[in-house]
């Protein structure tokens, strides 16, 4: 549920709003600029993931203003979009290069090599089993 909820359009923005701050639902919607209706959603699946929390101040009163604040795990949520900032940065600046991992098995032979574009599964030279 935590992935759907940081994976949604602009989950992003409403966290970081809410990274220092414990705003009402008409501070968050200027401070992010979403449509209310899209605001309302997010923070909702974001609340579902325990990401967001809620709570109204002036029950008593007709119209109670709803504060959120971020969580625990909202704040480790934030570091998801740090690293994919990060990998999106890296994706940019070796545009172009070949960029390859090789993946060693237990015996210290390469088994496999893994391209930006494409998969290329290796035979083991040490393999000595017969085809039959």
């Amino acid at each position: 549920m935590v992935l759907k909820a940081i994976s949604r359009k602009n989950a992003d923005v409403v966290l970081y709003a809410l990274k220092d701050n414990e705003l009402y639902f008409n501070q968050l919607q200027k401070e992010t600029n979403l449509n209310p209706s899209t605001l309302n959603t997010i923070l909702n699946d974001l609340i579902s993931a325990d990401l967001v929390e809620r709570r109204k101040e002036g029950k008593d009163i007709a119209l109670p203003k709803t504060y959120y604040r971020i969580t625990i795990y909202g704040l480790k949520a934030l570091g998801f979009y740090e690293l994919n900032m990060e990998i999106e940065n890296m994706k940019k600046r070796n545009a172009g290069s070949r960029n390859s991992i090789n993946v060693e098995n237990n015996h210290g032979t390469v088994i496999n090599e893994v391209k930006t574009d494409s998969l290329v599964i290796n035979n083991n030279p040490k393999d000595n089993s017969k085809k039959k």
